[in-house]
Formats: C-alpha cells, sequence, structure tokens
C-alpha cells in the first residue's frame, strides 16, 4: 500500500510517501505563512523522484489541528481533493497525536501540546502500549486519556495531575511534554509540574509526515476512514472571524446586529470540534 501524508498544522510542514514498512521519501521544512506555496511543489518532488504517478496511491492521510487555522486547512483541502478525484480512502489524523506518537518509547505519560494564542495551550494527554508480535516484532500503539485541552498552562497542570489519579497504568517515569511550546510556556509547565514533569527539545519534538503515515496505516488496517466530503478541521477554539462594518449596507443592518450566540457557517464548522 502506498499513502501520501500531508500536515501543514503550524509553521512546521511535513509530507511523506510511505508503503507498510518502508519511508520512501519525507520532506519537513519550515514553512512559515507559505504552505499554500511549498505544499504542491513538495508533493511533486517526492513523486516525480520516486517515479511513482498519483493514480498509484493507494491512500491520503492529513493532519487535521489543531493549529494554525489557515495552515491546517491548507493540507486538508489538498488531501479531501486528492482523495476525492483520485477516489482514494481518506485518514484524518489529530496533530497532537502525531506529536505524541514520535514520544512513543517513553514509558510514562505523554502530553503533547501546541501554543494556541491569548496565554492558552492546546494539549492532549496519551499512553503508549507496547505490542509484541508471534514473529518477534515490536509496534506501538498510542492511547488518549481524556480528551483534547485547550486552556492556560496553570490550568493544564490541574487537568493532568487530576489525570494522573486515574491513569490506567502504573507510573514508570515523569509526564513528558512535547510540542512546539514557547519558553515562558515551558517555564510554567516546569514550575508547576516540579518533578512529575520533563521536557523535550523543540527539535525532539519535530513532526515528521512519516508518523502521521504510521498512524493512518493503523487506523486503515481496522478499517477506519473519513469521508472526504464531511471531514473537517479540529479546532479546539471559535477562529477569530469578525464581520465587516463595509458589507453592512449590501448585507441589511438587521443581519448583522446579531447577539453574541449567533455564529457564521464557517464558525459553526470550527465550534462542532
Amino acid at each position: 500500500m502506498l499513502l501520501l501524508a500531508l500536515d501543514t498544522s503550524t509553521r512546521y510542514a511535513s509530507v511523506a510517501l510511505c508503503s507498510e514498512n518502508e519511508l520512501l521519501s519525507e520532506y519537513t521544512w519550515f514553512s512559515e505563512n507559505n504552505h499554500s506555496v511549498d505544499l504542491l511543489d513538495r508533493v511533486q518532488r517526492i513523486m516525480a523522484q520516486r517515479q511513482i504517478s498519483l493514480q498509484q496511491l493507494d491512500a491520503i492521510a492529513v493532519a487535521l489541528g489543531p493549529g494554525s487555522f489557515n495552515g491546517v486547512r491548507v493540507a486538508l483541502a489538498s488531501a479531501k481533493a486528492l482523495a476525492f478525484s483520485l477516489q482514494k480512502p481518506l485518514v484524518g489524523v489529530g496533530t497532537l497525536d502525531v506529536i505524541a506518537a514520535q514520544q512513543q518509547l517513553w514509558r510514562g505519560p505523554i502530553c503533547a501540546v501546541l501554543e494556541a494564542g491569548r496565554s492558552e495551550l492546546y494539549a492532549g494527554l496519551y499512553f503508549s502500549a507496547e505490542l509484541k508480535s508471534t514473529d518477534g516484532e515490536v509496534s506501538y500503539h498510542l492511547q488518549q486519556v481524556g480528551t483534547y485541552f485547550l486552556g492556560t498552562p496553570q490550568q493544564l497542570v490541574e487537568e493532568i495531575q487530576s489525570q494522573l489519579s486515574n491513569w490506567p497504568v502504573a507510573l514508570s517515569a515523569p509526564v513528558l511534554f512535547c510540542g512546539e511550546i514557547k519558553a515562558i510556556s515551558r517555564q510554567a509547565l516546569r514550575q508547576g509540574m516540579a518533578e512529575q514533569g520533563v521536557l523535550r527539545d523543540a527539535i525532539q519534538s519535530t513532526r515528521f509526515a512519516s508518523v502521521l503515515a504510521q498512524l493512518a496505516l493503523q487506523r486503515l488496517q481496522d478499517g477506519k476512514a473519513d469521508d472526504p466530503l464531511v471531514v473537517e478541521p479540529l479546532y479546539l477554539r471559535r477562529p477569530s472571524i469578525t464581520k465587516s462594518t463595509r458589507k453592512q449596507p449590501l448585507l441589511g443592518g438587521a443581519l448583522l446586529r446579531s447577539n453574541d450566540h449567533d455564529t457564521t457557517e464557517r464558525e459553526q464548522g470550527a465550534l462542532r470540534h
């Protein structure tokens, strides 16, 4: 099976072409805000270097977020277009899941973190289960504890400490924090967790699309895939969208003088997550 994996969730982006047992090619780079320019160029390079056509792909994987509002949508729109036009399965994977899976050799709790802005963090808490096959091969399966989190570093510490009281496995190591975490957030987590937590450095937390591909392949083996027509970005907060006052005369003032509970169609899609 040939799978193409796309991730443009943050300023860092990654693309990988994998089979079940082999990484055929991968690009990981600092894209800043150039995802829409860079992504398809990297895809074309990978396919040309391996002399593989898009029609030969068996599935598409994409990171769903959370992350940059526009960044997440670039990879998702591209993945949906490819899956729909090629009539191939699409598998969406949470970006925090990808971050945590890269640390799956850690024998304690894994907390994947991304900056959410407004002095808040996105986070997910996981543990990794080791599985051995009859032929001696070792594989790891990530399991999430609780739901995704959005809040301040202090609130995250409180949430983790409450979750640890019901941890599904015996604690053999402190909580490992990994992901794109700013210095001020790292300091708050370090102070809040004390000896209960350690932080992975930024380079070792870099996301790779090959890990996204691995998670997607596991889901395909379990018979799980997404409908390209309905899969949406995983937003944990309402995107910052404002209503233009310049368009008010054209749209009618009454439509724009809505109360705080009204949302746009795009906001409603975000809030469902």
